[in-house]
């Protein structure tokens, strides 16, 4: 072996005996000497260190994917049994017939329109006061409530091609705009 290392392992020179392991704990009463020095026994250590590591870690990527295991089945029990001998039973009232709607009346009653989506807010109050400032400055604008969210929409637009094209426009101050369609009945 060279001055290769010398540095790393100063205990270990060229000329210096290396550390016999004898071992009779192998089949067929074999004698197997190991020779060991403290590099190898370095590199061994390093190795086995690194291999528990991707064990321990592929080992954790699998049982997360696992379920916690079969959920316990409620019993239920069966209702008591009525004696339906004794009910007298009576004849029931057709319902009265409503007028079908012409086609004319059920175009009428469509409700869906396109509206822009500005911003959305945690409070009320915020969306409030930049639905007012929005109205303020001319425009259709109203907020509703969208799960947690507070939505500032400007709207009514009949179709989405003109909402795209009136999304344009509050492109420069609200960056992340997009048309929406909604309810007319949720707003305005």
């Amino acid at each position: 072996m060279s001055d290769f290392g010398s540095d790393l392992f100063p205990e270990v020179k060229p000329g210096r005996k290396k550390r016999v392991v004898e071992s009779d704990s192998f089949p067929f009463n074999r004698r197997i000497v190991f020779a060991l020095t403290y590099e190898k026994a370095a590199l061994i250590a390093m190795g086995a260190i690194m291999l528990l590591v991707i064990v321990y870690v592929l080992g954790i990527n699998s049982s997360r994917h696992m379920t916690a295991g079969p959920k316990e089945l409620t019993r239920m029990e069966a209702a008591a049994v009525e004696d339906t001998s004794k009910i007298e039973s009576v004849p029931q009232r057709e319902p009265d017939k409503a007028p079908e709607p012409s086609v004319t009346e059920a175009l009428g009653r469509v409700t869906t329109a396109y509206a822009v989506q500005l911003a959305s807010h945690t409070s009320n109050i915020t969306a409030d006061k930049e639905t007012e400032a929005l109205k303020a400055g001319g425009y259709n604008a109203f907020s509703i409530k969208s799960g947690k969210y507070f939505v500032v929409l400007v709207g009514g637009y009949p179709d989405k091609r003109s909402a795209e094209k009136g999304a344009e426009s509050f492109r420069a101050r609200f960056k992340d705009c997009f048309v929406k369609s909604y309810n007319k009945g949720e707003g305005e």
